[in-house]
């Protein structure tokens, strides 16, 4: 079985996918607040669509902090607990505009060798592309605690 995603580039020669229709808006060099007091992967917020929407840095996160003045642009995304609940929106940072690809059960793979206990909490597969392994991001459980000090 095949699927539509959005591949994304997340900085610090990461990368990562989500869901065709998780992906609800793109801005290029957007204005955002900072947030005293916040934990260090999730210290801005950007205003969309009449809310306050957390931005989270996966590639700060994985301690990837080489890439974090060439971030222009920010993904806004969907997503829900589960099938009846409310949608929620969080914002990810993003080294280039994401890329529209056809991903198939075929190409799962492990997760990346690399910060594999920080991929686990964000990401529910993975699959491998020509570039390596690609994981594909739970947004429900990142957002969920994306101020929770981690």
């Amino acid at each position: 079985m095949s699927a539509p995603a959005w591949l994304l580039d997340v900085g610090g020669g990461c990368r990562a996918a989500v869901g065709l229709r998780q992906q609800v808006h793109l801005m290029h060099d957007p204005e955002v607040a900072a947030v005293p007091a916040s934990p260090w992967h999730c210290t801005q917020v950007v205003f969309f669509g009449g809310r306050c929407v957390p931005v989270f840095d996966i590639g700060r996160w994985l301690g990837r902090d080489d890439a974090a003045g060439s971030r222009r642009y920010l993904g806004i995304y969907a997503f829900a607990a589960g099938p009846g609940h409310a949608p929620g929106f969080g914002a990810l940072w993003l080294q280039a505009a994401p890329k529209r690809i056809t991903v198939d059960d075929r190409q799962a793979c492990p997760l990346p060798d690399q910060c594999t206990e920080r991929w686990a909490s964000i990401a529910h597969s993975c699959f491998a592309d020509d570039s390596g392994a690609v994981p594909v991001l739970d947004l429900h459980r990142m957002f969920a605690s994306a101020l929770a000090v981690t």
